[in-house]
């Protein structure tokens, strides 16, 4: 369907699970070594109970990598790209496949660990999180070896640079901003405690993933960058992130603090509730899109009918927000 192979789907979700499993295991840490630094108890509390929430993301984005590099490996995928920027370099079918055949040790590993830890959480889940500093610590290890590590050396170690950083940035950029909008839900936007702790440490880390995919097309603007739709609709992508990464971090943060402060109150007016909502969906819709896009290179649409899908696509992250916070209140415990 419009030029999409299945194979690019394919390696968009891999993509995907990993940014997202990395981006969980990398902030779990982050979270949990805050909580141990802190003399404050109820800090400590805070920081160790935001770290345990991102367990219900963890474990499916665990299970889609796992599950999509398994078929991709059984069918011997036969087109493979790479970067997020949209301007990328394109790696042949052997490669991908000799990419393959390396990560099977690693793979193995990665389920291995991925299966005992779930089964523990399912059956021991205090001794689980008592541990979950080293379970988080071995996957982020992991999933950055996966993302990082030169499997097909590209000839080049300008090029090899920017095949790894275009992986592994999104940890920080699409992961980060998922585990952003799960958190406003998970937290059920009793905010004022974490907004000036949490959510300034995420947004720091997606400037971070911004700056090394800026530095990843650098690296290979001249030889990789074409104006044609598919790119330039992606480059209008990174500035409604950055326009909407601000806004967000800067005065609707400030507008929602303001407000609980003024009214001595968790409680959030359903209208500041829409426009986090409408602020998270049009950053998720945005990293995921670039994702894709960059996966999808024969796609046959025009730019403004990218822009449509792009629309549509935002719209209904949006709306399945509630029936989203309706399973997480069911699972998480609360």
């Amino acid at each position: 369907m419009f030029g999409i192979e299945i194979f690019e789907v394919l390696i968009f979700f891999r993509q995907l699970g990993l940014s997202v499993a990395g981006a969980a295991a990398f902030w779990g840490c982050v979270f949990l070594f805050l909580g141990k630094k802190t003399k404050d108890a109820r800090s400590s509390a805070l920081w160790q109970g935001v770290s345990q929430k991102l367990i219900l993301i963890f474990f499916p984005a665990f299970f889609l990598f796992g599950a999509v590099w398994a078929v991709i490996a059984v069918s011997q995928c036969v087109f493979c790209i790479s970067a997020h920027e949209g301007i990328s370099i394109a790696e042949t079918s052997a490669a991908l496949i000799e990419t393959t055949y390396k990560q099977y040790g690693l793979y193995i590993a990665y389920m291995i660990l991925g299966l005992s830890g779930f089964a523990v959480f399912l059956m021991r889940r205090e001794f689980f999180y008592k541990h979950i500093g080293w379970f988080f610590g071995a996957f982020f290890l992991i999933i950055s070896a996966l993302l990082l590590y030169p499997w097909t050396p590209l000839g080049s170690f300008r090029h090899d640079i920017a095949a790894s950083l275009h992986g592994w940035h999104s940890i920080f950029t699409l992961g980060s901003v998922v585990i952003a909008d799960f958190l406003f839900i998970a937290l059920k936007f009793n905010l004022r405690p974490y907004l000036t702790k949490i959510f300034p440490l995420i947004t720091g880390g997606v400037w971070l993933g911004l700056g090394l995919d800026f530095i990843n097309a650098g690296l290979i603007f001249n030889e990789e960058f074409f104006p044609i739709p598919r790119i330039l609709f992606m480059q209008t992508l990174i500035g409604i992130v950055i326009i909407n990464g601000a806004l967000l971090s800067g005065p609707i943060s400030r507008a929602i603090i303001s407000f609980q402060e003024r009214m001595n109150s968790e409680y959030i007016p359903s209208s500041l509730k829409k426009i986090v909502g409408i602020s998270g969906a049009v950053s998720i819709t945005a990293w995921a899109s670039v994702t894709a896009l960059d996966e999808f290179r024969s796609l046959t649409l025009t730019y403004w009918q990218i822009a449509f899908f792009y629309i549509l696509f935002a719209g209904i992250i949006f709306l399945s927000r509630g029936i989203f916070e309706k399973i997480l209140e069911r699972y998480s415990g609360d």
